[in-house]
């Protein structure tokens, strides 16, 4: 889970519907950590329900949340329901400059891959946005591993998060171009139309 990242979960487990009846009732958010199976991450991402598609009559859910701010774990207990709760403290970024250049760069081959890939049916990131953890916003669409996304949330720079996505989003484009052509060749019998 990502900051300002909108996330379809399936709530089934007696716990986590608790959790998100609780969540629900209170108006608040609650937490997601990722866990790789045999150990949780220092590191999560709050959430808030944003829509509620379908509630079934036996309590489960198919809902929307939204992801807001990073925070650390300093401690977990076991809540009686099942869940964990945990003592928090907020993961803020540090106070630097972030290079214009690069931040304009990453921008624009953003940009290039939401024309490519999603045809309209994405928003382009305005090149004088200002939102200042644009990285985020950008790390949600380009098909990053889970482990690659835990490294951004984990990061407490914006330049840093920025060079990662220029590195990735390089290697990337390439391969857009490939693609295409592919689908191309496909959609015209092995011909390439000039």
């Amino acid at each position: 889970m990502l900051p300002g990242a909108e996330l379809p979960l399936y709530i089934f487990e007696d716990r986590y519907k608790d959790l998100v009846r609780r969540s629900l009732k209170k108006k608040s958010e609650f937490g997601i950590i990722y866990t790789d199976g045999t150990s949780m991450r220092g590191v999560g991402c709050g959430a808030r329900v944003v829509n509620m598609l379908r509630k079934y009559p036996d309590s489960r859910m198919e809902i929307i949340v939204r992801g807001t701010d990073r925070f650390i774990v300093q401690r977990t207990v076991t809540h009686p329901s099942g869940y964990l709760e945990a003592r928090i403290a907020p993961l803020l970024d540090r106070e630097e400059t972030v290079d214009d250049a690069t931040r304009s760069e990453v921008i624009d081959m953003y940009n290039k891959i939401v024309r490519e890939v999603f045809g309209g049916t994405l928003h382009e990131v305005a090149p004088d946005t200002p939102d200042q953890y644009v990285s985020f916003r950008i790390a949600q669409k380009v098909g990053l591993s889970l482990h690659d996304r835990q490294k951004l949330l984990e990061s407490s720079s914006e330049h840093e998060r920025l060079l990662f996505l220029q590195r990735r989003l390089e290697e990337l484009l390439p391969r857009l171009g490939e693609a295409a052509t592919i689908q191309r060749l496909v959609k015209n019998d092995g011909y390439i139309p000039t």
